[in-house]
C-alpha cells in the first residue's frame, strides 16, 4: 500500500485534482470537486482583499488574496476575534465544513453577521463577504 495525504492509499484513490495549487493530487471524488467548486467560488477575489480560512489551513492556495491569520495551522477562534477586533475583519471568509444555523462561537457568529453576506453557502462550505468592500471582489466570477 502506498500512503496519501489522510484520504486513503493512492492508488485507491479515483480522481485527480486538475489546475490550481493542487494540480495533479489523487484525492476523492468529492474532495476534488469540493477543491474545484471552491476555487470557481473565489475566482474573483483578488490580491487586494484580505481572506480567513477556518477549517481549512490550505485554502489560501486557491486564491491570489492575502490569507489574514497569524498561522498556517488552526487557530482558536477566541485569538483571532481578538486580533480582528483589534485591527479589523478580513474581506472574505471561507468556513470549511457543513453550514450549521446554531452557533455558540463569538467569531463564526461576528462573520455571519453585517457588513458581511452569504455568498455562496455550499453543502461543504461557506463564503461570508463584506459587502462594505466593494474593491474586493463582486461575488460573482
Amino acid at each position: 500500500m502506498i500512503p496519501s495525504y489522510r484520504d486513503a492509499s493512492i492508488s485507491s484513490l479515483p480522481a485527480r485534482v486538475h489546475g490550481g495549487a493542487f494540480a495533479g493530487l489523487r484525492t476523492t471524488v468529492e474532495k476534488r470537486d469540493l477543491i474545484r467548486d471552491l476555487r470557481l467560488d473565489l475566482a474573483d477575489v483578488d490580491a487586494s482583499c484580505r481572506i480567513l480560512f477556518l477549517d481549512f489551513p490550505a485554502g489560501h492556495l486557491l486564491t491570489k488574496a492575502l490569507a489574514d491569520t497569524t498561522t498556517a495551522w488552526k487557530e482558536s477562534h477566541e485569538e483571532l476575534l481578538r486580533l480582528y477586533r483589534r485591527r479589523g475583519f478580513p474581506d472574505v471568509a471561507v468556513i470549511a465544513g457543513p453550514p450549521s444555523a446554531a452557533s455558540d462561537d463569538s467569531l463564526l457568529d461576528a462573520l455571519r453577521t453585517r457588513p458581511y453576506r452569504l455568498a455562496p453557502a455550499r453543502g461543504a462550505y461557506e463564503i461570508y463577504r463584506r459587502h462594505d468592500r466593494s474593491r474586493c471582489g463582486s461575488g460573482t466570477p
